[in-house]
C-alpha cells in the first residue's frame, strides 16, 4: 500500500504546477489533468477513483494539504483507522478467537463422530457388508424414535396447551 501512497505523490509532485482548486461551502473543487474532483478537507476524502478505491490519501488531497492549508505533512486524520497498525493488531486478536472456536467445533464434531459408530444405511462401507442389516440396538432406538411421546389436547380458547401422555 505504501507504494500506492508513494505514486500518488509522485502524481502530485509532477502535477503539481498544473492543478487548480476552487473552495466552496461544501469543501474544494480540484482540478487535475483535465478533470475534476470533489474533496473534503475536513474529513479528508476523495471523489477520486483511488481515494475511493483504497481509501488511502491521494494526489488531490496532498495538493489541498500542501496548497491551501500549508502543510508540511498530510496530518494523521487523513489516514483511516482501517490502516492502523493499533487497529489492525486488534483485528487480529479478533480473528484468532474466531479461528480458535470454530477448532472447538471441529473438535467436537470429530469427537462425537468417532462415538457413533457406523449406522450401515446412510454412511458408505468397505466391501460385501455395505448391504447387511442394521444391528439390533440401531433397530431398537429407532423403534422408540417412533413411538407417539405425547398428545396435544387444546382445553380452552386461549393460548394454553396442555400435554396429556406419558413421559
Amino acid at each position: 500500500m505504501l507504494a500506492k501512497v508513494r505514486s500518488q505523490w509522485e502524481y502530485f509532485m509532477v502535477a503539481m504546477s498544473e492543478m487548480t482548486c476552487m473552495k466552496h461551502e461544501s469543501g474544494v473543487a480540484v482540478n487535475a489533468q483535465g478533470h475534476a474532483y470533489e474533496c473534503n478537507d475536513f474529513l479528508w476524502s476523495c471523489s477520486c477513483l483511488f481515494y475511493c478505491s483504497y481509501n488511502l490519501p491521494c494526489q488531490h488531497l496532498m495538493y489541498i494539504a500542501a496548497r491551501i492549508h500549508k502543510f508540511e505533512s498530510m496530518p494523521v486524520s487523513s489516514i483511516p483507522p482501517r490502516w492502523d497498525m493499533t487497529e489492525m493488531e486488534s483485528m487480529e486478536v479478533d480473528l484468532l478467537r474466531g479461528v480458535l472456536s470454530i477448532q472447538a467445533v471441529q473438535e467436537n464434531m470429530k469427537i462425537a463422530g468417532d462415538l457413533y459408530g457406523h449406522d450401515g444405511l446412510t454412511q458408505p462401507t468397505d466391501g460385501d457388508d455395505a448391504f447387511e442389516a442394521p444391528d439390533e440396538a440401531l433397530m431398537q432406538v429407532k423403534g422408540e424414535q417412533a413411538k407417539p411421546k405425547a398428545i396435544l389436547k387444546a382445553t380452552h380458547h386461549v393460548n394454553h396447551v396442555y400435554l396429556w401422555g406419558k413421559w
